[in-house]
């Protein structure tokens, strides 16, 4: 969208999203901070010797067992889990192989396809995107095509060997420890001790919760990808669901989410998660995040410290990170996430610095794949990644601000203050609430009373007239208090909070004389001040009524241009119209035509009735108004309990 003008766009978003940052209101809400942890390991001569074989095989310029379509998510994929576990990585290449078996011992590629779409579920990734498949001349004969896919077999074997043959990843070792660290920690701060670990790869999530059950946490470890197949979770939702028997909190995946959280705060210490699987859990009762495997997207390491860094958050939130520091490459994105991003530390994130810095986290991590992918020594990763870092820089202030601009429509200045006028009325709500709740109640009194004084009550601009004291209800509910001053004309004077006081302070029992009131003229003073508050009640409604309406005008267009859409929509008619241009058999060719015919008079009449249609849609949006502000215009109910004339 570049180059675009937003002001339309920030028009129709005006009415329903006011975006606020955290730095604006840090003065008045108090925030918890970030601090960063890393545990370095180094991995063992096997780990280093599995890491070379995968790194070679995946830079081949031709490889069977990737399909051309999926070769660069499935690229992707294998280097984390290569940044994971051997484990992972071992099912991984088992799965390659299946299908490099299956092309050798058939021309369908389909039958292999399959292998792929398996090998694909290893992720909670919905950012699956397919590559070109421009078919390649076929340069070989079936027989050397076999050959080379024997070969690849054989590679693929001794990278699966090598795999299952690591018993211990150091990266493991490193998450242990990392577990012991946050857990004396929190002992040592009063903390509960509550940990969440995040993972890519489901594989590697089962594969943590056997080694840290082994390690003497059994009994205290849930783990949740979003699925709810296994008995754990199946059970957890069964006993959620008994405690909340006959409430509606929303869909079963709400639900879902809602008992693994409670599960989670009150009986586990430790929560495997994946990324997809985090998605709408509010676990602010948790201070310490363990970043097993760190996705090279910034916003979905955002969205994980979010879990947690949260309103509510009562203490500060510690990221563990566990780098491998003989990598290059690993240790250069990790660098850049934590100083171009600031994801790790502080109070405020990342959520400006990655609007800034990105169009989407999935270019950033596109990016750094193709780094990994493309270079091969470590001069050429550190080039690439200084180029890397200059195009952040030059994109920072500009595309923030641009970015910014489209949902912030408040300067700092006004924002800040917007909010001190808001704490001035919070701080005059709280003295006149432990004022008038300080007032002594009379029990059993019979209302209303009428009394009348001699004293001067000093109002500005009246001498002589009514004070009325009571509440202006809608239904039971108390709308709002009355306490108006009206004069012997019938003009009513508004009563400030602070000169409501005064009047009560002079206006004490010895000064009022209880007398019988003249019924007639009171209550067309009382039907005055019932008008006015049935004004000021309707005045109080405006701002959301012109609110409703600037939504239904969004909806209106919104409507209209969908109807403009449809049709112009001519995608239908023109694939018909491709078919009967290519169709041989005369009957086939025959029905096509009826059938754009009709399509065609189908789109004529939407033409013609375009007119028609607009005129219902705005009839409908004019009705929808109007019972909104009957639901919310209801006719107050002024009851009078106390009357005063001066």
């Amino acid at each position: 969208m570049r180059g675009e003008d937003y002001n339309d766009l920030k028009a129709c978003l005006e009415p329903v999203v006011q975006r606020t940052l955290r730095k604006e209101v840090a003065e008045y809400i108090q925030f918890s901070e970030r601090k960063e942890m890393t545990i370095d390991f180094e991995l063992s001569p096997m780990e280093i010797e599995l890491y070379v074989m995968i790194n070679n095989y995946l830079k081949k310029e031709i490889l069977y067992a990737l399909p051309n379509s999926h070769r660069t998510l499935i690229t992707s994929v294998i280097r984390k889990l290569l940044a994971s576990s051997s484990m992972a990585v071992a099912e991984t290449f088992k799965v390659l192989k299946g299908r490099l078996e299956t092309l050798k011992e058939t021309t369908r590629t389909e039958s292999a396809d399959e292998s792929i779409d398996f090998f694909l579920s290893f992720f909670d990734d919905d950012e699956i995107e397919t590559d070109d498949d421009s078919k390649q001349d076929e340069l070989y004969t079936r027989e050397k095509v076999n050959e080379f896919i024997q070969h690849e077999i054989d590679e693929v074997t001794a990278i699966i060997n090598k795999a299952e043959s690591i018993k211990r990843n150091a990266k493991m070792t490193a998450l242990k420890q990392a577990v012991e660290n946050a857990f004396v920690f929190q002992d040592e701060a009063g903390i509960k001790q509550r940990i969440v670990v995040f993972t890519e790869s489901i594989r590697t999530q089962q594969y943590m919760f056997e080694e840290l059950s082994h390690a003497g946490y059994e009994g205290q470890i849930l783990k949740f990808n979003g699925c709810t197949n296994d008995p754990v979770t199946k059970q957890i939702y069964k006993a959620w669901k008994a405690r909340n028997y006959g409430k509606y909190v929303g869909s079963r995946n709400v639900e879902l989410k809602n008992a693994i959280v409670e599960a989670f705060r009150d009986e586990y210490k430790i929560l495997l998660v994946t990324d997809s699987g985090s998605e709408g859990l509010n676990l602010q009762f948790c201070n310490t995040i363990i970043n097993y495997d760190l996705p090279w997207n910034p916003q979905k390491i955002e969205q994980r410290i979010g879990r947690c860094h949260r309103y509510g958050q009562k203490n500060d939130v510690v990221v563990i990170n566990l780098l491998n520091t003989q990598n290059v490459a690993d240790k250069r994105v990790y660098e850049i996430l934590s100083e171009k991003f600031e994801l790790f530390q502080g109070v405020f994130g990342a959520s400006d610095k990655a609007i800034g810095l990105l169009e989407s986290g999935a270019d950033f991590e596109k990016r750094v794949i193709l780094i990994y992918q493309e270079c091969k020594t470590t001069s050429d990763f550190t080039k690439q990644f200084k180029d890397l870092e200059k195009e952040l820089e030059k994109k920072r202030n500009k595309k923030m601000d641009e970015l910014k601009s489209i949902f912030i429509y408040k300067t700092e200045e006004q924002h800040k203050s917007h909010f001190n006028s808001i704490m001035k009325e919070i701080a005059e709500y709280d003295s006149q609430f432990k004022y008038w709740n300080s007032r002594s109640k009379e029990e059993n009194e019979i209302y209303p009373k009428y009394y009348e004084t001699n004293i001067d009550l000093e109002i500005p601009g009246i001498q002589h007239g009514y004070l009325l004291v009571g509440g202006s209800y809608v239904g039971e509910i108390l709308e709002d208090a009355v306490f108006e001053i009206i004069d012997i004309t019938g003009k009513i004077y508004g009563a400030s909070d602070v000169l409501a006081r005064e009047l009560c302070e002079k206006l004490q029992e010895q000064c009022l004389e209880e007398k019988t009131p003249n019924n007639q003229e009171i209550l067309s003073y009382i039907d005055k001040v019932d008008e006015f508050m049935q004004q000021k009640y309707a005045e109080s409604k405006r701002t959301v009524l012109i609110a409703n309406q600037k939504k239904l005008d969004s909806w209106l267009q919104l409507r209209k241009e969908e109807y403009l859409l449809r049709v112009k929509d001519t995608s239908e008619l023109d694939e018909l119209k491709d078919k009967y241009v290519n169709e041989s058999d005369f009957r086939q060719k025959i029905a096509l035509k009826k059938q754009i015919e009709i399509l065609e008079e189908q789109k004529q009449k939407m033409v013609r009735a375009f007119h028609d249609e607009m005129s219902t849609l705005e009839e409908e949006a004019v009705n929808m108004q109007k019972q909104f502000a009957e639901g919310i215009l209801v006719k107050t109910q002024l009851v009078t309990k106390i009357v005063i004339k001066f």
